[in-house]
């Protein structure tokens, strides 16, 4: 039997213009080709087959994965747990009712939420992410050495770290002349700072700060009005929201079309009736860089400056993105977000590129996820969508062939 001849060698590629979706197959232009699946390019243009997977953890309903210098975490059926070393998870928090969870990392901190609820990670304990204004004081007269007027009081709380949250609302009381001033009923649950302001005065000074458990603080004599003034009326702790990043000293959070700002350097601390910055439609991408910060809703923003008060907003595109789909480039300050056009880059200085839509017709969707990487030579985005759409503008496939019409006999 003769030996049946060797196959013969098929070169495939390489194909450095990459995916071409807009041309027909018969028109494909030169270094392109019309789809890939499960492939890798490497800068060429040569493929090769992508790797796989493999699982290292089994879990019921997870989702909303992250991972940081602090740790790996995610959710599962409503908790929130940290993977450990050796694949196994422990449950750090309870009660997450949200169906996606954002998080942040900065200085040693996990901010996350889940739209409904805040929380903080450090060291693998999670607590509250700000505190909510206590209840305003209860204020009585008695017998002192202070003037006849109108006092002003409040009360903040303060948590283990010292830092202060949000002032109560003001307490207002007349009192007569030689007078002294008790704050009473006190919320017993958390260290407080006492304020009250000079008779007939509208500043509020610090008083006293007093321990978790004291009920009442009295003032019967000596001056107080050069005490630090207040400075946290009308501050409440950060909302929920689907989007957290920081950027120059401040958090910012995205929930619905409102992307509300922390004040400097106070994390925790949000004036909910002026930090904020308003946009007609969802917002989808939140990206800080050095020089100012990308955002996207109806149309693609470039925040330029370094916060609120420099901030000059420019318009770089006029179409949005998908929600969830933006990654940081690995070593840089650059970042990338996909879109109903493809997949968008936008530097650190504000330069923005469609880097696909020449050439491909992209998919749209409800939301997605993205890894940008540098591996094994390649730098790649990788944007997985949900519920996708195929866009109108994909060639559509197409067949030749001959008609004869027979003549009638």
């Amino acid at each position: 039997m003769p030996k049946p001849k060797p196959a013969e060698e098929i070169t495939l590629g390489p194909w450095p213009k990459g995916m071409n979706n807009r041309q027909p197959d018969y028109a494909l232009p030169a270094g392109t080709l019309r789809n890939a699946v499960n492939a890798d390019f490497d800068q060429i243009g040569f493929a090769r087959r992508r790797r796989g997977y493999s699982k290292v953890y089994s879990g019921l309903n997870t989702h909303s994965g992250f991972s940081c210098a602090a740790g790996e975490f995610f959710v599962e059926a409503g908790a929130l747990k940290q993977l450990n070393a050796d694949n196994t998870a422990t449950t750090i928090h309870r009660g997450l009712t949200g169906t996606q969870t954002a998080y942040e990392y900065f200085d040693g901190v996990v901010y996350f939420s889940d739209g409904v609820s805040t929380g903080k990670i450090t060291n693998g304990i999670v607590t509250p992410w700000g505190m909510n204004p206590p209840a305003a004081p209860k204020l009585l007269t008695l017998s002192g050495s202070y003037g006849p007027g109108t006092y002003m009081a409040a009360v903040t709380a303060v948590d283990a770290t010292g830092r202060e949250g949000g002032a109560s609302d003001v307490t207002t009381m007349q009192a007569g002349d030689n007078t002294g001033i008790r704050f009473y009923d006190l919320p017993s649950a958390t260290a407080l700072r006492l304020y009250l302001s000079a008779p007939n005065g509208t500043t509020l000074y610090l008083v006293a700060e007093v321990p978790a458990g004291t009920i009442s603080h009295t003032l019967l004599a000596g001056r107080y009005d050069n005490g630090k003034p207040l400075d946290t009326q009308f501050v409440s702790k950060p909302p929920p929201g689907r989007i957290i990043k920081h950027h120059k000293a401040r958090m910012y959070v995205a929930d619905g079309t409102t992307l509300w700002y922390t004040d400097p350097y106070a994390l925790d601390r949000v004036r909910l009736s002026e930090n904020f910055f308003q946009f007609p439609k969802l917002i989808s991408i939140v990206e800080p860089t050095d020089k100012g910060m990308w955002v996207v809703a109806d149309k693609t923003y470039f925040f330029r400056g370094d916060g609120p008060e420099t901030f000059v907003q420019e318009t770089k595109l006029g179409y949005g993105a998908v929600f969830g789909t933006a990654s940081r480039v690995p070593n840089t300050t650059d970042v990338m977000w996909y879109s109903d056009r493809g997949a968008v880059m936008g530097t650190q200085g504000g330069e923005v590129s469609n880097m696909q839509e020449a050439n491909v017709a992209s998919e749209s969707g409800s939301s997605g996820a993205s890894l940008a990487r540098d591996k094994d030579g390649i730098q790649q985005f990788i944007a997985s969508i949900k519920d996708p759409v195929v866009s109108p503008l994909v060639a559509q496939s197409f067949f030749s062939a001959e008609v004869i019409r027979k003549a009638a006999p």
